[in-house]
């Protein structure tokens, strides 16, 4: 009994220790489980920051692009007033056109430097382009030189000059302005995006390029500012040694006289020109006609158009260097003509208006069904000379059907310059295609063609309807 009493405690013992170490078992596995789930829960929380921190920087990028691509139109723009590969290859020729123009003698011209540019990697997209000159002139005449280059409409700087007078009180009194011998050097840059550090592609650079510039414009834009040198060779020459009394010739005194002349007579001649579209502005107001009207602002718009460029001709080559006439260039013709010229073109970009093209139109078909064949084709010949790509959908539309009656009628002003004498014909009344019209003294039937492209039509008792450029046209028969 006691045996069986002991085994019984034994078993239950055996079973209390394992379950004992099943549950401490367990117990060690839920552990890990859990520090496993707690790992997975940081290294979670950790990816999830990192996309956040991707997601900043990938922002961020696209910002940069937008900032690059504005910068990148802004650069466009400044290069604009950069000269080019050729520009720079025919710039000696322009100093030549420039020294001639102002009197200056160019002695030498180094110009290696710039041609030498291209031998050599650049470290820069900019380019330097640099000419030495030594020159010889009046400080006057120099000063015309240089002040075209200033002025010119590509960047040119001049970088540095020196002036050297080649008189002396030892050699006494001279005649004229005194010359001098001037060394300068002048400088521009190449654009060349392709040397330099390399430009790294943006996805849909010009859409998105766009799209910038329409939400906020850019508003700086590079302008060179520009000046009227006046020249005034009667000022004292700060350069000269003031020991020497400077005198002007007999001779010189009548080329200056002579030049100032020549310059008063071009003057007189721009002035009468701006009188004559001013009186012809006057008069334009005047006419009824709307034809008239369109012709005549047509032709005056080309008589501006032509003093425009003659006046930005004289500013460029500084054609009056007398004082006085300098200030009578600027103040009554220059300024005044520009307010005209600017208030004109702004009429010639908006173009015809809708409303008289249309009651020009009604006017064109009721001279077309009048037989007035040539004052159609006269309308619309001054129409179109004034039509413009200003002119919206509807006034293109009416500009179609201008070209069209047009057509119609200058086909008939032809066909009524063709020799047709109908001599006789022959017709059936119960076989009408068998007709037969005698022109010329030929017989033709319907569809033959003439020799001057005139087709046969159809012929009845009364008329025959020929066929000319699309357009039907009748003639009686006697």
């Amino acid at each position: 009994m006691l045996n069986s009493i002991r085994k019984v405690k034994k078993k239950a013992w055996i079973v209390i220790g394992v379950s004992a170490a099943f549950v401490l078992a367990s117990a060690g596995v839920v552990y890990m489980d859990i520090k496993s789930i707690g790992e997975e829960e940081l290294a979670t929380q950790a990816a999830a920051m990192q996309n956040q921190a991707a997601d900043r920087r990938i922002a961020q990028i696209r910002n940069i692009e937008d900032r690059v691509l504005r910068e990148r139109y802004r650069v466009g723009e400044y290069v604009k007033v950069l000269p080019d590969d050729k520009e720079i290859n025919d710039f000696v020729q322009k100093i030549s056109e420039f020294s001639a123009a102002s009197g200056v003698e160019i002695t030498k011209l180094d110009d290696s430097a710039a041609r030498s540019r291209g031998r050599k990697k650049a470290a820069s997209a900019f380019e330097e382009a640099a000419y030495k000159l030594l020159l010889d002139g009046t400080l006057s005449e120099f000063l015309d030189f240089m002040h075209r280059f200033e002025t010119h409409d590509r960047f040119i700087k001049v970088k540095s000059f020196a002036i050297k007078n080649q008189q002396s009180a030892a050699q006494g009194e001279v005649e004229g302005p005194q010359r001098h011998s001037i060394e300068m050097t002048l400088e521009t840059y190449v654009y060349n995006p392709g040397k330099g550090a390399q430009q790294v592609d943006i996805m849909n650079a010009d859409k998105r390029s766009l799209a910038l510039l329409e939400t906020e414009p850019i508003a700086d834009s590079l302008e060179l500012e520009t000046y009227d040198y006046l020249p005034q060779p009667e000022r004292r020459d700060p350069f000269a040694d003031p020991r020497l009394k400077a005198e002007v010739s007999a001779e010189n005194q009548r080329i200056a006289a002579q030049n100032v002349e020549e310059q008063k007579k071009t003057l007189d001649g721009l002035l009468d020109r701006f009188a004559a579209i001013r009186k012809a502005l006057d008069e334009e107001g005047l006419i009824t006609s709307f034809v008239k009207k369109v012709e005549f602002g047509r032709q005056l718009s080309d008589q501006m158009a032509k003093l425009a460029v003659e006046i930005e001709s004289a500013h460029k080559n500084a054609t009056f260097r007398d004082k006085a006439l300098a200030e009578s260039f600027q103040r009554d013709l220059a300024q005044p003509f520009g307010v005209l010229y600017g208030e004109r073109k702004k009429v010639d970009e908006r173009g015809l208006a809708q409303r008289e093209l249309k009651v020009e139109l009604e006017h064109m078909n009721a001279a077309f069904t009048a037989g007035r064949y040539e004052e159609v084709v006269g309308s619309a010949r001054a129409i179109m000379a004034a039509k413009t790509a200003a002119n919206g959908e509807e006034v293109a539309k009416i500009f179609r059907e201008i070209e069209y009656l047009a057509g119609r009628a200058q086909a008939r002003v032809e066909f009524a310059s063709i020799q047709l004498e109908l001599k006789g014909y022959v017709f059936e009344p119960d076989r009408p295609e068998r007709a037969v019209v005698i022109i010329n003294d030929r017989a033709y039937s319907r569809g033959e063609v003439l020799a001057d492209g005139v087709i046969v039509g159809r012929i009845d008792l009364s008329r025959v309807v020929f066929l000319y450029k699309d357009e039907e046209i009748e003639k009686p028969l006697d």
